[in-house]
């Protein structure tokens, strides 16, 4: 592989991972903003980050499938 191919496919998954951190981070204050993280919060915290976790790599595939 030549520098610009691994930049290629490194560039992308950066972002995918900032932008999925960001999600994680925003869905932990939302749900600490809204008066703290009971059993149910905690719940619906791991499922929506689980399903926004198959969301973003369904996307950034198709991304990498479309480029």
């Amino acid at each position: 592989m030549d520098d610009s191919s691994e930049l290629h496919y490194i560039l992308p998954a950066g972002i995918f991972l900032v932008a999925v951190i960001g999600m994680l981070a925003w869905q932990v204050l939302r749900l600490l903003g809204r008066g703290g993280l009971d059993a149910m919060g905690l719940i619906r915290l791991v499922c929506s980050v689980f399903v926004l976790g198959i969301m973003c790599w369904v996307g950034f595939t198709a991304l990498r499938m479309w480029t």
